[in-house]
């Protein structure tokens, strides 16, 4: 039989949805990592335009004290820093504020920012912790260049490593090509950003049922800090900034021995004088209303307008 004839009755034939292989070719590893990234997970990604960042002259004492810890040439003694507070308290803000002083200085031949990936409960994007390694992976590439290549030649490897587990991209995209370099001790260490922990909920797995939708996040959640000491156990040239609410579940890992031996705890409710900061930032953003008015209502508006908020504020020992 010919092969000519097999088809020979058939009409209207067609292939869909047919791949031949999972090959990557020369400089596409890279373009492919990218395709495959959650890039509006990154701190300068233009979806979070403009990014969360505290207001000019606030956060000072924070900010600084998760900059001494970093030590920038100097790694410090616990590589992991878990700054926490509860809603609202501008965790998002401290981690974006820090992530842009850090890349805007000009004195030192390194970008102290390795990677960044800022949860985001409402974003499909960003909920889930599918694209984590995959991103902090692809920045890697960016922000030490002469990782690059290994990284590539993984990908072109194994482009289906970006279909396996979490744990297997981690050893394949990050550890590994980190162990190829050799030498590491002399390597600058980078600082990796991770904010709203609390916020990777797995969404893409969601449950119907309450209760196990609630196990659910606490699962996701703690498997992110677990990839995290991981990287950690590797002793490679990292250090780990998490910030997140204090959920139980969360609090009650990094206080593990296994965690808390290599993690410093910040508490943002108990570190600066955030009332000053909160009347810092009121009274700037009443002084620039009131620019805006006629020159007749500079000294009647701003009279009844504190009056006002000094009786709203008087609860927190806010005296504008």
């Amino acid at each position: 039989m010919s092969g000519s004839s097999y088809f020979a009755n058939s009409k209207d034939f067609g292939i869909k949805k047919l791949t031949f292989n999972n090959y990557v070719s020369e400089g596409d590893a890279l373009q492919y990592l990218h395709k495959h990234s959650a890039t509006s997970a990154m701190h300068d990604s233009e979806k979070r335009y403009p990014p969360p960042l505290c207001h000019e002259g606030t956060r000072e004492v924070v900010i600084c004290r998760i900059e001494g810890w970093y030590g920038f040439e100097i790694p410090p003694e616990k590589k992991i820093m878990w700054v926490h507070a509860p809603a609202g308290y501008g965790k998002t803000a401290v981690a974006g504020t820090v992530s842009k002083k850090m890349e805007s200085r000009t004195d030192l031949d390194f970008n102290p920012i390795g990677a960044t990936f800022f949860f985001w409960r409402t974003s499909d994007e960003c909920n889930s912790p599918k694209h984590f390694i995959i991103t902090l992976a692809y920045q890697f590439t960016i922000s030490i260049p002469e990782l690059a290549p290994y990284i590539e030649a993984a990908v072109k490897r194994n482009p289906m490593v970006l279909n396996k587990t979490l744990e297997v991209q981690l050893t394949k995209l990050i550890v590994e090509p980190f162990k190829f370099l050799g030498e590491l001790d002399n390597m600058p260490h980078r600082l990796v950003i991770i904010d709203g922990l609390d916020e990777c909920i797995n969404s893409d797995q969601q449950s119907r049922v309450e209760k196990q939708y609630a196990e659910d996040q606490e699962r996701v959640q703690v498997r992110v800090l677990e990839l995290i000491r991981i990287l950690h156990s590797h002793n490679l040239p990292l250090c780990f900034l998490i910030l997140s609410r204090p959920e139980p579940w969360i609090k009650r890992h990094v206080e593990f021995k296994s965690f808390q031996s290599i993690t410093e705890t910040l508490d943002l409710y108990q570190v600066g004088d955030y009332l000053s900061d909160v009347e810092k930032f009121v009274r700037e953003k009443l002084a620039c209303i009131a620019e805006s008015l006629d020159p007749g209502d500079h000294e009647e508006w701003p009279r009844g307008v504190i009056q006002e908020m000094n009786t709203r504020y008087k609860y927190f020992g806010i005296h504008t």
